[in-house]
């Protein structure tokens, strides 16, 4: 297993959505260029977001590439549609197609796995809403295994899990 960290450009207050994505753009297409001397599955790839940057999770969620496998989203925007700064700075076309939970309404079973973490002490307005929303809106369409642990206010989801998956996730959880 590989991991590869970059960042990509924020904005604030004025959201700089089409700019990050481009970042994210570029970072995908380098690793899959270049997965061979990094030593690196090309088609199989795990996006990874956090906090302001699950926005960049939607282009995965609507184009759905063979070659992202699954999605991880830490206390990450997934609805960005009741966000003030994106509101008043962003189109509503664009506000729609930056929030993950737009992606949920068609063809949600084609989706790749999602691991969603939500921690319940965050204070950016908004924030765990996003969450929560995507969380009803998800299990509404379409009932999955859900795996949900509460701990202080701290929730983990794990959505599409096969009964295999469900199988490595527990033996490595019991051998650490």
């Amino acid at each position: 297993m590989v991991g590869v960290t970059f960042t990509h450009r924020l904005g604030y207050p004025k959201p700089l959505l089409r700019e990050a994505a481009s970042d994210v753009n570029a970072a995908l297409n380098y690793i899959r260029a270049n997965a061979d001397s990094l030593n690196i599955d090309k088609d199989r790839i795990c996006l990874a977001a956090y906090s302001a940057g699950g926005p960049m999770l939607s282009f995965a969620m609507r184009d759905k590439p063979q070659y992202v496998r699954c999605l991880v989203a830490f206390y990450a925007f997934m609805d960005i549609q009741q966000s003030e700064p994106h509101r008043a700075n962003e189109t509503v076309d664009m506000v729609k197609t930056y929030s993950p939970i737009t992606y949920l309404a068609n063809d949600a079973g084609k989706l790749p796995p999602i691991f969603i973490a939500r921690a319940g002490l965050d204070e950016v307005p908004t924030m765990n809403d996003s969450i929560d929303r995507l969380y009803a809106r998800q299990f509404q369409r379409m009932p999955r295994l859900l795996l949900r642990i509460i701990r202080r206010e701290f929730m983990v989801l794990i959505i599409r899990m096969t009964t295999t998956d469900r199988v490595r996730l527990f033996r490595a959880r019991w051998r650490s």
